[in-house]
């Protein structure tokens, strides 16, 4: 194979360093075909597990959003509930009348029915304690922070609070009481414990192992954490050393910031979690679902696993079949190569017919036959880019490069024949208006009916252009300025007499246009001639334009 340096008909070889022995194409092939397979599948393998790992983090992330949504909607709905009873109980006629006996019945039946309230009293105008279930009446509470906003006039929700006796965490929901003269009355305050929202989070987490808790925003954990086995182990320290904790995570942060977290963190008690958060209790409270990372991708790394295996076990079977497969390869590919260099060479015109190919593996011939295809294609591609260096591609009339390189060769030609050649520039009048009302899409095609109606008005030896944006300019050979106003009244008439459609409507066109001739001049050659020539056209169109457009204006004198 004369790539590596050897006749065509003996074991191709090349060498690989002095002191080295030669390889032939069998073991390159051999080589180059493992690592062409090894080097893809791994990087593969990578990139899928690393995609992978972003699909199962957001499919999680999802599911513990989902969590979260459905746990605000319940505490929302429980916090709404109980203060939508305290205002009940403070509306209620014998706790606005403060009758001692009616409020020690209503609180005990209402304590009956609802298990997570603890306490219930009523604080009166004064601030002693009227009625309460827990404790004796006549206790001072005048300056409690649910008391003041009572005297204001507005309900009062606390925060988590620690109780005095159980050590349970409970929260304190009170309503401004009125008399039935309209007075201010003192108020009712509920002390409600977490214990059914507890419960609610304890059964609904994002994953088996992991955990939805609600903290404030100073970090306070609100509920009490499912992980104080784990904290009093960490702490070394009793259970209340751990019953109520403080937090700071990448997800409260986030939370705060009002940002999305989409990544891994490490949660409060150590271990590495992806989470999902929720305002609630008119955002006062984070809700947090957290599941731990190795729960989330525990089957992603089963299934990378048995990928490998599958990978590894596939390619020792494959190998028996790649060793065959090297030996059919050797004969046919110096062909193959030697044909591919004449294409490289720029023969593309050489013919697609070579016996060794025939004999050849299929894959082979169909290598053989993608660059004969290549070679097709590549001629004709390149006869396209000749045609589109030279063709504006909207309208299909030549662009300004054809016009300037054509035009300077017609000049000179008219200039040794001694004989008239004259420029006519056209520009479409209101061609903005026409884009601002119909949209630049109208505007394109009336672009190219505007070109067409130039290019069959004129002479084929007449030069055609598009100049730029809506104008056009035309080299007329062996025409002097009367033929010139002459062919441009006749575009001038052609596009006025057109009817443009548009979303229903109708309108028409119409065209100014700038006649000049090429004015011989003994030290100009063509290229200055044409220049001052469609110049000196440029000039009479903005005549035109200014002298009310859709007219013909000529002129020498410029």
């Amino acid at each position: 194979m004369a790539g590596f340096g050897c006749p065509p008909n003996k074991p191709t070889a090349f060498n690989t360093g002095e002191g080295m022995p030669n390889r032939s194409i069998r073991s390159y092939i051999r080589f180059h075909a493992v690592l062409l397979i090894g080097v893809p599948v791994v990087s593969i393998l990578l990139l899928s597990m690393f995609l992978l790992r972003n699909v199962v983090l957001e499919r999680e992330m999802g599911k513990l959003e989902q969590h979260v949504i459905y746990q605000q909607l319940y505490v929302n709905e429980w916090l709404q509930s109980l203060r939508n009873d305290v205002a009940i109980i403070a509306g209620d006629p014998v706790v606005r009348a403060a009758s001692v006996g009616g409020m020690r019945t209503y609180f005990s039946r209402y304590l009956d029915y609802h298990p997570d309230v603890a306490a219930a009293a009523c604080v009166g105008p004064d601030g002693l304690s009227i009625v309460d279930t827990s404790a004796a009446g006549g206790i001072y509470l005048g300056d409690r922070a649910y008391f003041t906003a009572a005297r204001n006039g507005k309900p009062f929700v606390s925060d988590v609070l620690v109780g005095r006796f159980s050590g349970a965490p409970v929260i304190i929901f009170a309503h401004p009481v009125t008399t039935s003269e309209g007075a201010f009355g003192g108020c009712v305050f509920l002390v409600v414990r977490m214990t059914t929202v507890q419960h609610f989070l304890n059964t609904l987490s994002g994953q088996d192992d992991g955990e939805s808790y609600i903290v404030g925003r100073d970090g306070q954990m609100v509920s009490e954490s499912s992980r104080l086995e784990q904290l009093r182990g960490q702490k070394g320290g009793e259970q209340g050393d751990a019953r109520h904790v403080k937090i700071q995570s990448r997800l409260l942060h986030a939370a705060l910031q009002d940002e999305t977290l989409g990544t891994p963190y490490p949660s409060y008690y150590g271990e590495t979690v992806v989470g999902a958060y929720g305002w609630i209790n008119e955002d006062r409270w984070v809700l947090i679902s957290e599941a731990p990372l190795s729960g989330v991708l525990h089957e992603l790394y089963q299934f990378i696993w048995l990928i490998t295996g599958i990978i590894i076990i596939s390619l020792l079977l494959v190998t028996p079949f790649l060793v065959r497969f090297s030996h059919s390869l050797e004969r046919p590919l110096s062909t193959l190569v030697a044909f591919a260099r004449r294409i490289a060479a720029g023969e593309y015109d050489h013919e697609c017919s070579l016996p060794e190919i025939e004999r050849a593996p299929e894959e082979i011939q169909q290598l053989y036959n993608a660059f004969c295809d290549m070679n097709t294609k590549v001629t004709f591609t390149i006869e396209e880019l000749e045609r589109s260096a030279v063709v504006d591609q909207l309208t299909g009339v030549h662009n300004r490069r054809y016009l300037m390189s054509a035009g300077m060769q017609s000049v000179d030609q008219c200039l040794r024949s001694e004989v008239p050649c004259c420029c006519l520039m056209l520009d479409i009048d209101h061609f903005k208006i026409v884009n601002d009302t119909y949209g630049h899409a109208v505007g394109d095609m009336v672009l190219v009916v505007v070109a067409r109606i130039i290019a069959d008005s004129v002479r084929s030896s007449d030069i055609v252009a598009r100049y730029g944006g809506e104008e056009f300019a035309v080299i007329a050979p062996n025409a002097d300025n009367v033929k010139g106003m002459q062919l441009g009244e006749r575009i001038r008439q052609a596009v006025a007499a057109e009817v443009f459609k548009a979303e229903g409507q109708t309108f028409g066109c119409t065209i100014s246009i700038g006649v000049s001739g090429v004015v011989p001049e003994t030290a100009a050659g063509g290229a200055t001639l044409l220049e001052r020539a469609l110049d000196c056209a440029d000039q009479q169109l903005y005549k035109a334009k200014r002298s009310g457009r859709n007219r013909v204006v000529t002129s020498n004198d410029c």
